[in-house]
């Protein structure tokens, strides 16, 4: 998946666009090559929608998160198993200042 396709992936994860239009973009994701999201200049964007994901009460677009980060987590080196442990602590943290 070149860049280009991963911008317009991630304009498509965009939590102001449809549900379903969401879906489809996570469903993606999960199905790309994790070194080309892992390589994508747009990281910081993609960890900020897919926290937005793994917080939404629609359980397909949480699951979904979910499984990007499993599948990603599975095959990656050590320096990029911290970048995304560093996105999932950041939502984390995110998700316990909006419950205060």
């Amino acid at each position: 998946m070149n860049q280009e396709q991963l911008q317009i992936l991630i304009e498509r994860m965009d939590p102001d666009q449809p549900m379903e239009v969401r879906r489809d973009a996570l469903h993606t994701l999960c199905c790309a090559p994790p070194s080309d999201v892992l390589n994508c200049e747009y990281w910081g964007t993609l960890c900020k929608y897919i926290a937005a994901a793994l917080s939404d009460p629609d359980s397909t677009l949480s699951d979904k998160g979910l499984r990007f980060y499993a599948k990603t987590f599975s095959s990656s080196t050590f320096s990029i198993s911290r970048e995304i442990y560093t996105c999932l602590d950041n939502c984390s943290c995110s998700t316990m200042l909006e419950l205060l």
